[in-house]
């Protein structure tokens, strides 16, 4: 597709509070807003960002973790995590996700490590990232723990009739 146009890069950290700039750093979900103008370049320095619904980026977005905070240049002594917590499960059907994409394309996510929280109550799933009808898209050097989903429901089966007795049976043969 042609260029979107382009938006600056947003600098993000987990406790920022500012404009997105190298200095002044934003948070993830102000980050993800001011990424609608598409052709976005969302850079985590490493932590932890916290999470207590879905998120989701528009087309031609990156999302890229890695970055040391300090210099912004990428990293690799800690990683850039976006945990999903337990609170508020999306119903119909029950599920916790962290990265919920629906009809999006051209985007990147490169590497994020992706943890949700295991499900907290009876027939909830869980999803690292959850895709539908997206395309053109990459997923680059990312871990994806997507938690433990709870038990489903117990089965509400109909109990079986009273059998009834057999029929006679024959005689064996003897030359056996």
């Amino acid at each position: 597709p042609p260029a979107a146009s382009a938006c600056n890069s947003i600098y993000v950290t987990p406790t920022g509070t500012g404009a997105g700039t190298q200095v002044n750093p934003t948070d993830l979900l102000t980050a993800l807003s001011m990424a609608m103008c598409n052709n976005s370049t969302i850079k985590l320095s490493h932590g932890t960002y916290t999470i207590s619904n879905p998120i989701s980026i528009t087309n031609n977005t990156t999302l890229e973790g890695g970055f040391d905070p300090t210099t912004w240049n990428k990293s690799n002594v800690a990683q850039s995590i976006i945990f999903r917590d337990a609170n508020n499960v999306q119903p119909a059907p029950n599920r916790l996700v962290a990265i919920d994409l629906n009809t999006v394309s051209n985007f990147r996510i490169q590497e994020v490590t992706v943890d949700v929280a295991n499900a907290p109550a009876s027939s909830v799933s869980t999803y690292g990232i959850h895709l539908v009808n997206c395309s053109n898209y990459e997923i680059v050097r990312c871990i994806i723990n997507p938690g433990n989903a709870s038990a489903g429901q117990n089965g509400t089966g109909v109990s079986g009739g009273t059998g009834t007795n057999g029929t006679v049976g024959c005689y064996g043969d003897e030359d056996n």
